[in-house]
């Protein structure tokens, strides 16, 4: 299939960034490739398919992002789930602040 122009430009782009990102990443972040966490975001994303914060108003999104509402670094445990929400990209991004300006 023929590709838009600059889609190869875009594609490896997003991947070395990702990488850069990886390779910079906080320690803290680790966890989130053990498999007691892999088997914890499994498992409640099967109890709560939809974004929560979406359910809240009136919404009904699915969810993409299993999020600690109380962030590990901030003394949220990082295994209980009642400290676990499921989020669409839009929730947890705005949660986080990403993409905002001001």
């Amino acid at each position: 299939m023929p590709r838009k122009p600059g889609e190869k430009y875009i594609a490896e782009r997003k991947r070395r960034t990702q990488h850069e990102y990886n390779a910079t990443r906080p320690r803290r972040h680790e966890f989130y490739s053990s498999p007691e966490w892999r088997r914890l975001r499994e498992w409640y994303r099967i109890h709560h398919p939809l974004c929560e914060e979406c359910e809240r108003n009136g919404r009904v999104v699915l969810a993409q992002v299993i999020d600690h509402i109380v962030e590990i670094a901030d003394g949220g445990n990082p295994v209980d789930p009642s400290n676990l929400q499921s989020l669409c990209h839009a929730c947890h991004n705005r949660k986080h602040g990403v993409g905002m300006t001001g």
